[in-house]
C-alpha cells in the first residue's frame, strides 16, 4: 500500500489492511499531516517490537511520536520516543531517515514540553543527519526550525532561515508549491513582528 497525500486526517486504519501488508506512507511530511490512524500505528509497533529488528523498532517508535502529539498524548509520545532512542542505543544500523526521524521526534517532544533550546538543538542533529538540502524532508526541518526561532523570539534567525528555504524552493523549482506559500505567510508573520508591515505584505501579493 502506497499513500502520498495532503491529508490532514489518517484514512487508513487496521482494518484496511490485510496481514503481512507492506505500508509506504510518504505523504506525511509535517505534524499537520495524517494519513495512517493511531490504531494502525500502535500495531505497527507491536510488530516491530515482536521482530527484535532494533532499526525496524526505532524507525516505527520515532515516527509514532508526531501522532501521538497531535492526539495530545505526550506521555504516549516520551515512551515511544524512549523506545526508539532505546533500539537506537543498542547499536542497530539503521538507515539515515530512521535516524533524522528519530532527531526529530526528540524536537517535537521537546517543543511540545516547553523547551524550545532542546528542540532547536535536535531539530538541527536532524538536519545534519538528514543532510541533501534538495529533499523535501530538509525543507520541513528547515521550516520547523525556523518556527522554533520564532516561537524563542529569535526573530532574525528565524527570518534568515525562511528566506534560506524559500532561496532553496526556488532553485529546486519549488516556487509556489503547498510548502513555499505555507513558508512565505510564516515569513510574513515574522517580518510583522519585527516591524516591517510593508515587507510582509509584499511577501503575501
Amino acid at each position: 500500500i502506497v499513500t502520498c497525500t495532503t491529508s490532514r486526517s489518517a484514512f487508513l486504519d487496521v482494518e484496511d489492511v490485510a496481514p503481512g501488508a507492506f505500508i509506504a506512507a510518504v505523504g506525511a511530511d509535517n505534524p499537520e499531516k495524517r494519513e495512517i490512524a493511531p490504531a494502525l500505528m500502535a500495531r505497527a509497533t507491536q510488530i516491530a517490537q515482536a521482530s527484535a529488528d532494533a532499526a525496524l523498532v526505532a524507525n516505527v517508535a520515532c515516527n509514532s511520536v508526531s501522532t501521538e502529539l497531535a492526539l495530545g498524548r505526550i506521555e504516549a509520545a516520551r515512551e515511544r520516543l524512549v523506545t526508539g532512542l532505546a533500539a537506537l542505543g543498542d547499536g542497530a544500523h539503521v538507515a539515515a531517515g530512521t535516524l533524522v526521524a528519530c532527531r526529530r521526534a526528540e524536537g517535537e517532544l521537546a517543543n511540545a514540553a516547553g523547551d524550545p533550546v532542546r528542540a532547536i538543538e535536535r531539530i538541527e542533529a536532524a538536519l545534519r543527519a538528514q543532510g541533501d538540502s534538495r529533499s523535501p524532508q530538509h525543507a520541513v526541518l528547515l521550516g520547523f526550525l525556523a518556527y522554533l526561532h520564532g516561537q524563542s523570539g529569535d526573530l532574525a534567525r528565524a527570518e534568515a532561515l525562511h528566506r534560506q528555504l524559500q532561496a532553496q524552493d526556488a532553485s529546486l523549482g519549488r516556487s509556489d508549491t503547498r510548502g513555499d506559500l505555507r513558508n512565505r505567510r510564516a515569513l510574513a508573520e515574522v517580518l510583522d513582528a519585527r516591524g516591517q508591515p510593508r515587507e510582509a505584505q509584499a511577501m503575501l501579493d
